[in-house]
C-alpha cells in the first residue's frame, strides 16, 4: 500500500482548521489603546536593538576605563650553575 501525499491533505487541513478554532478562542483578551502602544513599544525590534547597542556602549566604556588604569607587573628569576664547563643556552 503506498500513500501519497494526496492522502494527507485532509488530515493536514482538518488539523489546521481545529488549531485556528481553538486559538480564536482563547484569545478572548480585549486591549486598551495604551496596552497596545505598551505592548508593540516593549515588543519592537528596533527599541531592544537601540537597549543593546546602550549597554554594549556602557561596557566598552568601562573596558576603556580600565585600559587607562596603570597596571604594575614584576619578573623575578633566579638560576644556580655547577660544574666545570658550563653551556649558557641549555
Amino acid at each position: 500500500m503506498k500513500l501519497s501525499l494526496k492522502n494527507y491533505i485532509p488530515l493536514v487541513l482538518f488539523v489546521m482548521i481545529s488549531c485556528s478554532i481553538n486559538a480564536q478562542d482563547t484569545l478572548q483578551h480585549k486591549y486598551t489603546l495604551q496596552q497596545c502602544v505598551d505592548l508593540a513599544i516593549q515588543n519592537n525590534l528596533d527599541i531592544k536593538n537601540a537597549e543593546y547597542r546602550m549597554q554594549s556602549n556602557d561596557v566598552n566604556a568601562q573596558q576603556a576605563k580600565a585600559i587607562a588604569i596603570p597596571s604594575l607587573s614584576a619578573n623575578i628569576t633566579h638560576g644556580i650553575n655547577q660544574g666545570k664547563s658550563i653551556n649558557p643556552y641549555t
